[in-house]
């Protein structure tokens, strides 16, 4: 019984995310949304190196962000809104970083890095490092829904950076190294 339920609840929910996706579909041509939006909201295949947030423009302080967003009430609310929308565009940049770091490249990265001592916490730093990285690349509001769409996007890594943010966690990478790992983590955020 409790294996039926559990799969009825698996059946709802998926239907819920099917319904979901088409009903986006249904307004991928109706809504007047720049290219890039569109791309990332409708599209299955998310194009490499574009990381999208969105947040509701209510004019009310979000207090789960008050920790991590330093409010400004002589601001309009749409700008407060924007680096909410931001904050979660680099958490949505960090969670796929995590995924490819850590599950796909992690053998290539320890290697280019040659250390053996708390690789976990190399491979999570370098993952906070990029996302430190990644700037503000588009904004658009949509006045009709009251929402703010930000993406954001990483430069290219640079074998300096990288040895540099090494140095501060005294670990000395030698230029080959950086080099190696500046490409594998360029692929890695590219696609390339």
């Amino acid at each position: 019984m409790n294996a039926l339920k559990k799969l009825s609840f698996c059946a709802l929910l998926s239907l819920g995310l099917f319904a979901q996706t088409a009903h986006a579909e249904s307004l991928k041509d109706t809504i007047n949304y720049p290219d890039w939006l569109k791309i990332n909201l409708f599209d299955k295949k998310n194009p490499p190196n574009q990381y999208v947030g969105s947040a509701s423009i209510s004019g009310k302080r979000n207090d789960f962000y008050t920790n991590y967003i330093p409010y400004d009430d002589k601001l309009p609310s749409e700008t407060n809104t924007e680096k909410v929308a931001f904050l979660r565009a680099k958490m949505n940049a960090y969670s796929t970083l995590e995924s490819i770091l850590l599950t796909k490249m992690h053998h290539r990265i320890v290697k280019a890095l040659q250390v053996k001592n708390n690789v976990i916490n190399h491979l999570f730093g370098l993952v906070d490092f990029l996302v430190s990285k990644s700037i503000l690349a588009k904004r658009f509001v949509d006045t009709t829904n009251h929402r703010v769409y930000v993406m954001v996007q990483f430069p290219f890594i640079q074998p300096e950076d990288l040895i540099a943010y090494f140095k501060a966690k005294r670990i000395n990478l030698s230029p080959t190294s950086a080099s190696n790992l500046s490409a594998i983590l360029n692929k890695a955020l590219f696609h390339i």
